[in-house]
């Protein structure tokens, strides 16, 4: 069973929760494997929710809330969306064991658009420099 911080090592995670409170990751920036599931059983359409309810993604669902397979690439990829009321809450995926939470959308086109922004100015700057 691995709670891995992923993406910067070498930073701790951002709290999410109270900052007083130490055990609170950033679930953004967090992976999750269970060796010892995967170890008994590979994953499949079948089994892959009950996979998904041992990770620190998975919350109990309250009313009007459910998990749903969304995708899948038997056996090495399912995406999985948390919904309320019928409309998508939040995305995570399962690739290859591992369970990551997909980034909201804002911030992908937020993320997009500054390197835009970045690329445009570099553009610029070089032109200035080369008239």
């Amino acid at each position: 069973l691995s709670l891995l911080s992923s993406l910067h090592p070498a930073t701790p995670p951002p709290l999410t929760m109270a900052e007083d409170d130490p055990s609170a990751v950033n679930l953004a920036e967090t992976a999750f494997k269970d060796e010892a599931f995967l170890g008994l059983s590979p994953l499949s359409k079948y089994n892959v929710l009950e996979y998904f309810s041992r990770s620190p993604f998975y919350a109990a669902p309250g009313p009007g809330q459910e998990y749903v397979i969304v995708e899948e690439q038997e056996p090495h990829l399912y995406v999985i969306q948390k919904r309320a009321d019928r409309k998508a809450v939040a995305v995570f995926f399962i690739l290859d064991g591992s369970i990551f939470q997909a980034p909201p959308l804002a911030a992908v086109l937020r993320a997009r658009c500054d390197r835009f922004e970045h690329n445009l100015k570099k553009a610029f700057k070089s032109w200035r420099e080369a008239c």
